[in-house]
C-alpha cells in the first residue's frame, strides 16, 4: 500500500528580537503544523492556535534557572542565542491543510484533532531529518 502526503508550506514571516524580547509575525489563531527554520536548525510543532504558541515563546513564563526547561522556554533560549550571534533571522512557515494519500482514497486531514496534528508534525520531523536539519525537537 502507498501512503503519500500532499502538503504547501505557507510562509509567515522571520524572528527578531528587541531588548531580549522576541518580536514574532502575526499569526493565525488557528491549528497549524509550524516550522521554525534557523540556518541549518530548526524547530517542527503543531498547535491548536498558532498565534498563541507563538505568544508562549515569546514570554515562557517558568523560573530562568529551570535546569530541564519547557518546550516554549528552550526555544525561546535557542532562538535568541541564534540572533544575537549575528546570523541570519529565523523564519517561520506553517501549514494548516494537508491530503492524505492511501492507496486511491484520499482524505484532507482535520488539523483541529490532536492526533492529525501529531501525524503532520511527525512526517514534517522526518523530511527535516532526511533534509539535513540539527532539530532543536529532539
Amino acid at each position: 500500500m502507498e501512503f503519500k502526503i500532499e502538503m504547501e508550506w505557507k510562509y509567515l514571516g522571520l524572528v527578531s528580537s528587541v531588548d531580549d524580547d522576541l518580536v514574532f509575525p502575526l499569526a493565525i489563531k488557528k491549528p497549524a503544523v509550524y516550522r521554525i527554520l534557523a540556518g541549518a536548525e530548526s524547530y517542527v510543532g503543531e498547535t491548536s492556535n498558532l498565534s498563541r504558541r507563538l505568544s508562549n515563546f515569546r514570554r515562557p513564563g517558568g523560573h530562568k534557572d529551570t535546569k530541564v526547561p519547557r518546550t516554549n522556554r528552550r526555544v525561546n533560549r535557542w532562538l535568541l542565542s541564534h540572533l544575537a550571534t549575528g546570523n541570519p533571522q529565523p523564519e517561520i512557515s506553517y501549514l494548516d491543510a494537508a491530503t492524505l494519500h492511501i492507496g486511491v482514497k484520499s482524505e484532507r486531514l482535520d488539523l483541529s484533532t490532536t492526533h492529525q496534528r501529531l501525524l503532520l508534525e511527525n512526517l514534517v520531523i522526518q523530511h527535516e531529518l532526511r533534509d539535513g536539519h540539527v532539530l532543536q525537537n529532539l
